[in-house]
């Protein structure tokens, strides 16, 4: 770390852009078992009869939801994160050019 004051703050804006790509890879991690999850749908309910049969459609189906729900957030988040980083990183040099 830089030398400084005690109240400098550094960013890190390599681990910043890292995390951000983290953020999406759980988006992508939901898309993989929201798929595999659709394949394998009709394989897993001829397992069921019955009550359960309807159990295991409302599960899936809340199953379904809360994929496509991740998949969004993770999509929209790290992007909203990589730009917020990114949109840091542009300020502070712009500011840095102000001062000696």
């Amino acid at each position: 770390m830089p030398a400084g004051s005690p109240d400098d703050v550094y960013y890190n804006y390599p681990l910043m852009e890292s995390i951000a790509m983290q953020i999406q890879q759980c988006g992508t991690t939901a898309q993989g078992l929201l798929d595999a999850g659709i394949a394998n749908k009709q394989t897993l309910l001829g397992s069921f009869t019955g009550d359960t049969a309807m159990v295991f459609e409302e599960s899936f189906t809340k199953f379904q939801h809360v994929c496509q729900d991740t998949i969004e957030v993770t999509g929209r988040g790290g992007i909203a994160y990589s730009r917020g980083a990114s949109e840091m990183g542009t300020n502070e040099m712009n500011m840095s050019k102000q001062f000696p």
